[in-house]
């Protein structure tokens, strides 16, 4: 090995102000490689981990809110265009404010006599003032975004949300 080739394998380094010469091996040579490889895929699966938690408490909190406004829809007795009954309407207004997760076929609208807090759907005077509607929707299917866990099952949310009608004159609940 020449003087040339030997100051070429080496590379100065200086420690406390003094000049250190060290000769380069290729024993290192590929290790920043293979240790950016462990720390990158921990890395990108605690990401996908957190994706994976966001997305479902997204969901449930947009299933809440569904519910939420339709039970404060109900409560008002109004009814959105297109829809004959009240329970059209809440179903109709949860759907609308779900994000797309919930279907009207998962909606479901009880009313209950303040008294003695039994179930008066379908009865006359259901939806009379100062009776409770309950709204809650049930069995929705939301699936993971990747698959970190084995068996990617979906997950089953729901919600329900209730409230005290207000005094007005009575709606249909169809």
């Amino acid at each position: 090995m020449t003087t040339v080739e030997k100051k070429q394998a080496m590379h100065t380094t200086f420690r406390n102000g003094e000049r250190w010469w060290k000769i380069q091996t290729g024993g290192e040579r590929g290790s920043t490689l293979v240790e950016f490889a462990l720390v990158l895929v921990p890395l990108l699966a605690l990401l996908l981990l957190i994706l994976n938690v966001g997305w479902v408490v997204f969901a449930q909190a947009s299933l809440q809110e569904g519910v939420r406004e339709g039970v404060r829809w109900g409560v008002t007795g109004q009814l959105v265009s297109g829809c004959s009954g009240l329970d059209c309407s809440i179903a109709s207004v949860v759907q609308t404010y779900s994000f797309g997760f919930v279907q009207s076929s998962n909606v479901s609208v009880h009313y209950y006599s303040p008294s003695t807090l039994s179930d008066v759907t379908g009865q006359a005077g259901a939806t009379a003032g100062g009776n409770i509607v309950q709204v809650s929707v049930s069995n929705i299917s939301v699936k993971s975004m990747g698959a970190i866990w084995r068996n990617p099952t979906p997950l089953i949310l729901g919600a329900t949300a209730s409230d005290v009608m207000e005094a007005r004159s009575i709606i249909p609940p169809e």
